[in-house]
């Protein structure tokens, strides 16, 4: 029979039986032992890089939504030429960028105006069509003047709506009374409508709408 003596030394898988977690306070033990270790053992510290391979990171990373595309913005009122856009997506956010050039003006109406076509429909929380969001920066430049606006996405919708914070927006004539939607809770802005963006429509060859905005899908 061996002795302690004889087997002291000799740490093969054969003689390493009852080897867990709670069992290691110090030193190292080649990874060909550690065949069955359950990683419920594993519970604080840290993993030197090489030790995991890159197919465990990827399948976590893939696992986050991500999309990357065109789209195109369409106008409720007036038109649009040369109209470009683009989109990333990552998880439950999305950012976009758009461009037009204003070729066709818009009525002389109190009819609220807004930008469709957003690749993705907003998250639907809150009041569905009320709530904001997202938002962002954009402006329209007209003949002679440029005016810089807010875009604003609302719930559950796939809709830019246009804001000011002045009485009108170079146009003629002024805003709508509607007040910036829930979420904006204090702010003055009112929203555009079609007789605001008269004079930035009138289908000269300057006239352009610019915006980025990111927005919770």
């Amino acid at each position: 029979m061996a002795t302690y003596e004889a087997k002291r030394y000799d740490f093969s898988g054969a003689n390493i039986t009852a080897l867990n977690g709670s069992n290691v306070a110090s030193g190292t033990v080649a990874s060909a032992r550690l065949a069955d270790l359950a990683t419920s053992k594993i519970t604080s510290g840290t993993f030197a890089d090489a030790r995991i391979s890159s197919g465990s990171v990827t399948q976590h990373v893939t696992a986050v939504t991500q999309a990357t595309g065109t789209w195109t913005p369409s106008p409720s009122n007036g038109s649009f030429s040369n109209a470009v856009g683009r989109y990333v997506r990552v998880g439950g956010m999305c950012m976009v960028w758009g461009f037009a050039e204003l070729t066709g003006r818009t009525d002389d109406n109190t009819t609220i105006y807004y930008v469709g076509g957003l690749p993705i429909t907003s998250a639907n929380v809150g009041t569905s069509g009320e709530t904001v969001v997202g938002g962002g920066e954009c402006y329209f430049r007209g003949s002679g003047n440029s005016t810089q606006m807010f875009p604003m996405v609302r719930a559950n919708q796939s809709l830019i709506y246009f804001y000011s914070s002045g009485a009108d927006a170079g146009t003629e004539s002024s805003t709508q009374s509607n007040q910036f939607p829930q979420g904006c809770s204090g702010a003055e802005g009112k929203i555009m409508t079609n007789q605001n963006l008269r004079e930035a429509t009138q289908g000269a060859t300057n006239d352009k709408g610019y915006w980025c905005l990111q927005y919770q899908v």
